[in-house]
């Protein structure tokens, strides 16, 4: 039963996307261990392997964001995405300035009016329905809405980075330290682009498992 109910639930997932996405990479995560098993692992697409933008769509957001031509930041930019979720799909690239490597993640266009809707019609309903389920979705609610912010989430990434480093936990990607965090480049980031230095590696969730 879980099997089949949890790949109709992926492709409902799929067809609403916005909030619903979002919800479906909590059971991936397996958020407050409620999941079984087979739906972690076939809700776990949704990590990076959801429906992407096409590149012009990206390129017209990047250009948007930066006033300039892409090519006029970045030396060269794949047009296939290594990674597609929730909110926006990501890109390797490298910068024309100094030729870092870097990944380029994209928020889509028009999805945080999307998750907005999403939610205030979650919420209509439960104040109807269920209650008991309004004040968590609030709570909720606030969580996801700093999620539209790359500046905001290139800031807190760089001073968890700089924090981790301070304590001897983190270095850069070939020391010997516990772990990596990727450097952003907080002046090529926006509202809606986030750049950081490209790091090699398995899927965190790999890694935990």
């Amino acid at each position: 039963l879980h099997k089949e109910t949890s790949k109709a639930g992926l492709d409902k997932i799929m067809e609403l996307q916005g909030f619903y996405v979002k919800s479906g990479q909590m059971a991936a995560a397996n958020i407050g261990n409620a999941f079984p098993k087979i739906w972690q692992d076939t809700m776990s697409v949704l990590q990076d392997e959801c429906p992407s933008e096409s590149f012009d769509v990206v390129k017209s957001i990047v250009e948007s964001e930066y006033g300039c031509d892409l090519y006029d930041v970045f030396e060269t930019f794949e047009e296939t995405p290594i990674g597609a979720a929730s909110i926006g799909q990501v890109h390797r690239a490298t910068l024309k300035r100094d030729g870092s490597k870097v990944v380029v993640k994209v928020m889509y266009p028009g999805v945080e009016n999307v998750f907005r809707g999403d939610v205030r019609t979650i919420k209509m309903f439960c104040e109807v329905a269920q209650p008991v389920h309004v004040a968590p979705l609030i709570e909720i609610e606030k969580q996801f809405m700093t999620e539209f912010d790359y500046v905001l989430e290139s800031q807190q990434l760089d001073k968890v980075r700089k924090n981790m480093m301070v304590a001897d936990i983190a270095g850069e990607e070939d020391s010997s330290k516990l772990c990596a965090i990727p450097k952003p480049h907080l002046d090529l980031c926006t509202k809606r682009i986030l750049v950081m230095n490209e790091l090699n590696g398995k899927k965190l969730v790999t890694e935990l498992q």
